[in-house]
């Protein structure tokens, strides 16, 4: 009987772990994940399941440009990062969002908007495009409404929609159809009233399928809501309206086609062309992923989150460069109020995904970096877009974020990656300025600047690592480091990695630094095999030389990964310290950060902030750096165990074991909570942080097509 006992046990074990690798993911207390006419994903709201009213299920959509985000209740909030990060059309106070359909019956005005249907509502997210859908019963109209914001991936300025309304009702409908947004440009304006005695300033353009507002100021010189020749233009307060009075018989429908756009020197052949090419430019940019676009769920998650990644994409003016923004917390907790444009290392990060899918995004977004850097080599933690501000002097360390110690090491790796996925030379010989006035360099010039100053500005500690100064990466680790002497054994590992690429460009360049970029990976390497502790590599050392991280404390994965992908230590080391860390801190939706979490408050020599056991830093889960292990494993030959770590860190997977949590099905925050955080696990850092903020972040969905490549690349 306990024989049979232990074969059912172990049978029901074996079916539970194929049930979650076969799982599709499709099926969600929140929706359903489906295909369009276009073969690509789609996923379809359904709140009849569970009900969730407070919560947004905000979904971004880009142009290459500017993004969009929608959310389930119909708010359209467009962000532009052009003249520093702005939203045009802020779902706020006296602004209902970007775009609206509404109709007058009998003198009655009756909202279409998603929110105030009655019933059979819909809401679909799709690739570059949100549709909403439902009826409306009324006394005086009855009607089937649906509406798409679309922006096809072809670099404009602004947004289109679609509308279709249908006579459900047997009598004759007469009524004004109108199509509204509401601008009000934040945070530039800040001040409704200033706001408003602005409007009233400018040259209103209204016409026949076109009204705008002209020359608001230097950056603004328009903003427009064109359409159909048969609808009239008129500004009211600070709304665009397009209206055309409409007679619907019984089950008849009148459609039309808009474009919401600012500074668009050519809305009208936008217009056009988008009634013809539709939101085709996707399908056309999502061939490079080369899935076969959702044919099962593991290629339909490559294809979703490259172009949630895309999504992010935006340009700014300063720089006349283009780069994929973090999103998140980096635009601000409300989406009608956005912060400063927060962004640097991650810059550095999605574009090594994008060199083996877009190599001229990548180089824009290192480009957007390497002009602002200083000629010291130093680079800011985060660029605030607009306008630049230029130095007079070789200023040693950040003015805004002084002694940070990784972001230079991130923009060195980023890069030899570039350099390893296209195998293009000639993008280093460019010439790019620095943030230093009347400085400017080639790239090549601009990586070995970093070079110094990593090596003799950050400089190296009494145990050999590069120091961690206020933090690396995981700036959570602020303690470690804040006297000065603390050492950081991730960003040695790193450094590592990235002079294994340089080095090999320097051979190529015939550049006579070569012999002390080899000559410091060297050091470097023989002082990482010194930091291997029976099973791991230590995480680093504190002020006062002690380890953090042995065999006695926690294993970080991030030592690990980084460690074997700068091919420290011997392979034997490598790779029991990836299979260790595989063994403690695997869990099924993603690797937690640390092996155990710390007490909150930490120890005194850790870190200042007091995050929960299993939340964030804390023993959380990164999906990024769920990543950089499945790319170690990967490159260690560890194909198997690095392809479950790859299905174990989707969006499906995550759906399927939390199906009652309203966010990482479709995007989501950048971490995870663990099994540590108790009744939280599977939620996000919400005790302290509350990172629910209603704007998704792009780690999240940033690298399951890079990690899947790594497998690929190395079986």
């Amino acid at each position: 009987m306990r024989k049979q006992r232990v074969l059912i046990f172990v049978g029901f074990l074996i079916l539970s772990i194929s049930t979650l690798f076969s799982q599709t993911g499709n099926n969600s207390n929140f929706g359903v994940w489906s295909k369009d006419a276009d073969n690509l994903p789609y996923f379809e709201l359904n709140f009849r399941k569970q009900s969730c009213p407070w919560y947004p299920f905000s979904h971004f959509q880009g142009t290459g440009y500017n993004s969009v985000l929608t959310n389930q209740w119909g708010d359209v909030n467009l962000f532009s990062t052009e003249y520093g990060l702005t939203n045009l059309t802020p779902a706020l106070w006296v602004t209902r969002g970007g775009f609206y359909p509404m109709i007058e019956v009998d003198g009655e005005l009756i909202s279409l908007i998603i929110s105030e249907l009655d019933n059979n509502k819909i809401v679909k997210y799709g690739v570059g495009y949100t549709e909403f859908s439902g009826m409306l019963k009324r006394d005086k109209a009855k009607l089937q409404v649906k509406y798409k914001i679309a922006t096809p991936f072809d670099y404009a300025k602004g947004f289109f929609a679609e509308i279709e309304i249908k006579n459900l009702s047997e009598k004759p409908l007469s009524g004004k159809l109108s199509v509204r947004s509401d601008i009000w440009i934040k945070p530039t304006y800040d001040n409704l009233n200033a706001w408003y005695n602005k409007l009233k300033s400018l040259v209103t353009k209204e016409e026949d399928g076109r009204v705008s507002i002209q020359n608001i100021d230097e950056n603004f010189k328009d903003i427009t809501l064109s359409g159909s020749i048969d609808y009239k233009g008129s500004l009211s307060s600070n709304t665009l309206r397009l209206t055309k009075n409409v007679t619907l018989n019984a089950n008849e429908k009148e459609a039309g086609i808009f474009y919401f756009s600012y500074n668009e020197d050519k809305a009208n052949e936008k217009l056009q062309e988008y009634a013809v090419t539709k939101n085709n430019a996707w399908k056309q940019e999502l061939k490079a992923v080369n899935p076969t676009c959702g044919a099962n769920w593991t290629e339909r998650e490559i294809t979703w989150s490259y172009a949630q990644l895309l999504s992010m994409c935006f340009y700014d003016k300063s720089l006349n460069e283009y780069f994929i923004h973090l999103g998140g917390y980096g635009i601000g907790e409300s989406p009608a109020t956005p912060g400063t444009g927060f962004s640097m290392r991650e810059v550095a990060e999605t574009s090594m995904i994008l060199a083996y899918y877009n190599p001229e995004l990548a180089k824009s977004s290192l480009r957007w970096m390497a002009k602002t850097q200083l000629k010291s080599g130093d680079l800011k933690r985060g660029h605030f877009h607009f306008p630049l501000e230029c130095e007079n002097e070789n200023q040693r360390l950040d003015k805004h974020f002084p002694d940070e110690s990784d972001t230079e090491i991130w923009f060195l790796i980023a890069f030899g990656e570039y350099y390893k996925a296209t195998k293009d030379t000639s993008f280093f010989r460019e010439m790019v300025p620095f943030r230093t006035i009347n400085s400017t360099a080639d790239m090549w010039k601009h990586m070995k600047a970093a070079f110094q100053f990593i090596k003799n500005d950050i400089g190296t500690g009494k145990n050999g690592h590069i120091k961690m100064l206020h933090g690396d990466w995981n700036d959570y680790l602020s303690k470690i480091g804040a006297k000065g002497n603390g050492e950081s054994v991730m960003n040695t590992a790193m450094m590592c990695r990235a002079l294994l690429n340089m080095t090999e460009l320097a051979t190529i360049f015939n550049d006579s630094s070569k012999k002390e970029m080899e000559t410091y990976l060297s050091t470097l390497q023989k002082v990482m095999s010194k930091s291997f502790d029976t099973d791991r590599f230590i995480r680093a050392y504190d002020d006062n030389g002690k380890p953090v991280g042995d065999v006695n404390d926690r294993l970080y994965i991030n030592a690990q990964s980084w460690a074997a992908l700068g091919k420290c230590g011997t392979a034997a080391q490598r790779k029991t310290a990836l299979l260790k860390a595989v063994e403690l801190c695997s869990t099924p939706i993603g690797m937690m950060l640390i092996s155990k979490p710390y007490s909150s408050p930490t120890p005194d020599n850790i870190s200042n902030a007091p995050i929960p056991a299993g939340e964030g830093e804390n023993a959380g889960i990164w999906p990024q750096t769920t990543a950089w292990m499945i790319w170690a494993l990967a490159e260690e030959g560890l194909i198997d165990i690095a392809n479950k770590e790859w299905k174990k860190s989707t969006l499906a997977i995550h759906s399927d074991l939390y199906p009652e949590v309203p966010f990482g099905i479709f995007n989501g925050p950048d971490c995870y909570s663990s099994h540590y955080a108790n009744e939280r696990e599977g939620w996000t850092q919400i005790e302290m942080f509350n990172r629910m903020i209603p704007i998704p972040m792009n780690p999240i969905i940033a690298w399951q097509s890079f990690s899947m490549k790594q497998i690929k690349m190395n079986k």
